[in-house]
C-alpha cells in the first residue's frame, strides 16, 4: 500500500498513522480499478508515480490511497482513491496533458480490465480523519 501526499493535503492527525487524511466533505474522489497483464509492470510504476508528481502541484489534488496484488494469474490487481477538493480541481486534473497521454498508454499497454467511477463524498469517518468522527 502506498499513500502519496500532496502539498495541498491536511496533515495527518497522528503522525504515526498513513492513510491520507481528507477534508471534511463534501470533496470528490476518483476511484481507478484495474488489472494490469503483469508485463513491464515496473516501468508502468514509475510512469505512474512521474504522473502523480504532476498532479501535486494542482491546487485541490489532495493525494491518493493506492494498492495493488498480483493475482495468481500473474496479473496485477489495483485500486486507488486520488482525492479531489471541488469538481473543478477533478475536472482540470481529469484534461491535464501528461495525465490524459499516460491514461490513454496505459489502456493500450497495460490494462486488460480499467474502470474510473467519479464520487462526492458526503460523509467518513475513521481513524485519520476528524476528531468527531474517529471509531
Amino acid at each position: 500500500m502506498s499513500t502519496i501526499l500532496s502539498p495541498h493535503s491536511l496533515e495527518p492527525l497522528d503522525s504515526k498513522l498513513r492513510l491520507l487524511r481528507t477534508p471534511e466533505p463534501p470533496y470528490y474522489v476518483a476511484i481507478s480499478t484495474n488489472i494490469h497483464h503483469g508485463n513491464d509492470y515496473d516501468q508502468y510504476q514509475a510512469l505512474l508515480d512521474s504522473t502523480f508528481v504532476e498532479a501535486n502541484k494542482n491546487e485541490g489534488y489532495l493525494g491518493m490511497d493506492s494498492c495493488h496484488e498480483t493475482l495468481e494469474t500473474g496479473e496485477i490487481y489495483s485500486i486507488s482513491a486520488i482525492y479531489f477538493s471541488s469538481p473543478e480541481a477533478l475536472n482540470n486534473w481529469r484534461h491535464n496533458v501528461k495525465h490524459i497521454a499516460v491514461k490513454k498508454g496505459a489502456r493500450q499497454r497495460w490494462f486488460t480490465e480499467h474502470n474510473i467511477r467519479i464520487c462526492q463524498v458526503l460523509e467518513h469517518y475513521g481513524t485519520n480523519l476528524t476528531e468527531k468522527h474517529v471509531f
